[in-house]
Order: C-alpha cells, then structure tokens, then sequence
C-alpha cells in the first residue's frame, strides 16, 4: 500500500464491489470496453480475479525470485569460491 496525505493506493479487496461498480457500470467510462458497461457480478468477478489470481502470481514470482537467489548465494556460503564465480558468471 501506498498512502500520502491525499491519496491511497491498495490492492482491491471484496469490499470494493460499490466502488468499482459505480466506475465499471458507467457506460460513459465504458464506451471504449469491449466489454460494455458491467454489471454488479462482473465487478465481483473483476475484483476476485485481481484480488487471487493476480496475488497468487505475484506471490509464485517472488518464491522463485527467492529460490533463485538462495540457489545463487549457496556456493558462496559453502565456502565454494570457484562454484560462486561460476554461478556469477552464467548469470
């Protein structure tokens, strides 16, 4: 999250389903969609699609971010100096 004196930015959460709706359902702000104008369940659809699937991505990405940089650092903290500057190099 991100918050100044003025502003919040945040992931959505469930509860935003009146808020998105009151932007996602005005046809004015959709006419460009191809999607139209939605309607209260596509908004929760929207919303739990970012709110899990979008989450569950970010978190898989960071794990193997981690995983990668734990396999990197290991040589180095066997004490293997050549295993590490291999490791460094092909990367």
């Amino acid at each position: 999250m991100i918050e100044t004196e003025r502003t919040v930015l945040r992931w959505f959460c469930n509860d935003d389903v009146d808020g998105v709706l009151s932007f996602m359902g005005n046809p004015e702000v959709m006419r460009f969609s191809l999607g139209g104008p939605y309607d209260r369940r596509k908004c929760e659809e929207f919303i739990q699609i970012y709110a899990t699937e979008f989450f569950a991505q970010l978190e898989q990405q960071a794990r193997s971010n981690i995983k990668h940089e734990l396999e990197t650092l290991e040589p180095a903290r066997r004490g293997d100096q050549q295993a590490a500057r291999c490791v460094t190099k092909a990367s």
